[in-house]
This record gives C-alpha cells, structure tokens and sequence, in this order.
C-alpha cells in the first residue's frame, strides 16, 4: 500500500482507494457490515471512547467521471494520475486537462487520518459512491436499510452525521431549506465554537440520510478549492492543522455530548 498522505490519496484510482480504505479501517478495528458496489458501511467493534456519529465522505471524483466521458480509463493508475503535482509548497495541483478531484479524496483522507490518529472514533463510516451524480449510492444505501430495520434502528440512535466534502476551511452546512429538514441548533453551535461558520449549500450524500434516519447533520470543509475545475487545489500542511485545530476538537465536543 502507497504511504497515506493526502496526495496519494488523491492520485489513486477509485479501486486503489478502496482497498486502502478497507485496509486502514479493518486494521483500526473496523468491520464491513453492509459492502455494495456504490456504498461501503464499517463499524467500530466494542471501543472505550467510541462516539455515536457517523462519518460519511464519498468516493467519486469528477476527474474520474470527465475522464470516463473522454473515452479514457480511470482505473489506469497512469492515466488517473497523470498530471497531478505537488508545489514544494505543499499545494496539490493538475496540470493535464481534467479536475483534480480533492472532491472528495480529501474528506476520504480526513476519515482515515482520524481513525489513525484520534483516540477518540466514530462508531460508523460511509464510503459512497456517486454522490456526484445525486447521491446515487446513499439512495442505494437507504434501499438496502429500509430491509434492514435492526441497523436502521442502530443508525437511528447516533447524535450526527458528520459529511466532509465542502469546500473552503471553516465552512459548516446543513442542507435545511432545500430538503424541508429542521436545522439543528445544538449542532452549529458546537460547530461554532470549534472554529466553523454555518454557511448554505446545494447538495451532499448528508442531505438524503438525515430525512430518512432524523439524525442531525454537518458536512465541513476540508479546503479544497475550485472543485470541479482545471483550478482545483488544495494546500496539504493546511489541512493537516485544520484536522487538528477544528475537526478533531469538534470530535471531542461531541463526545461530551454522550451521557455517560
């Protein structure tokens, strides 16, 4: 496995990421419970400081799907990797002719780098797939719960969904007024005092779950920038410190959240 550090996350191909992303959580105590081509369902066996949120990032990029509509294959690590660069600055860029699709990756390398370092870990994580086209794979996913009442039930029990996949650094989003979901209060307040700003959004994965499971949701920034775009970018030692400066100790207010 390539080291994991944000840049190879993102140059891998979607089945690289995959097996990354299997290896990473089975060795920090993960199970795959449901495992469907557009989704990915872990959980966190029996853990001493296990949180009852859910963390969701999805898998799909543009550059994979921009490539697909060039008549070219993105799971040729050649081909998918091509062109993306690293300024010895830190700032992850492409320089070929497609997006550089830190939407997502980044919100993948977010997941595992918590469930690497943090002590404290979410009790679930979603990996979907083909959020760039609708959330396909969460609708997929919300299919194969509503014939799955005992872990619908579990789901139903968690206090957050934490989605990352936005854009900017302190960015905090609750899909409301477009998908008739009442804003939760108690949550955007923690985001507050953890160095994030409610901002509006259009669409992610957090959008469909919360009206199917009632659980509140955020979906944060992780820093890229120009998604979609031959601009796109991000700065990795920037990350790396938002991470730790707003991401895990808003982890760690929701962890105080649970009442003992």
């Amino acid at each position: 496995m390539r080291t994991l550090n944000l840049l190879n996350i993102i140059k891998s191909t979607k089945l690289e990421t995959w097996s990354i992303i299997h290896k990473v959580l089975t060795t920090h105590n993960y199970i795959s419970i449901l495992a469907e081509e557009l989704f990915k369902l872990y959980k966190l066996k029996s853990h001493k400081l296990r949180i009852p949120v859910m963390l969701i990032a999805h898998i799909d990029t543009m550059r994979e799907h921009l490539m697909e509509d060039y008549g070219l294959n993105p799971e040729d690590p050649k081909v998918y990797s091509k062109g993306i660069i690293q300024t010895s600055t830190g700032l992850i860029k492409t320089t070929d002719n497609f997006p550089l699709g830190a939407d997502d990756r980044a919100g993948i390398y977010t997941i595992l780098k918590l469930v690497m370092t943090h002590n404290i870990k979410p009790k679930f994580i979603l990996i979907s797939d083909l959020e760039e086209y609708g959330g396909i794979g969460t609708e997929e996913f919300i299919f194969t719960l509503k014939r799955n009442p005992k872990l619908t039930r579990e789901l139903k029990q968690l206090i957050a969904l934490i989605q990352f996949d936005r854009k900017n650094w302190t960015d905090a989003i609750q899909y409301n007024k477009t998908r008739k979901i009442e804003p939760d209060e108690k949550l955007l307040a923690l985001a507050r005092k953890n160095g994030f700003k409610k901002k509006t959004g259009s669409f992610s994965d957090v959008a469909l779950l919360t009206p199917y499971l009632q659980v509140p949701h955020l979906n944060l920034s992780i820093g890229y920038q120009h998604e979609h775009t031959l601009k796109e970018r991000i700065h990795e030692p920037t990350l790396e410190k938002h991470i730790k400066s707003r991401i895990i100790p808003l982890l760690k207010s929701l962890s105080l959240e649970v009442e003992p």
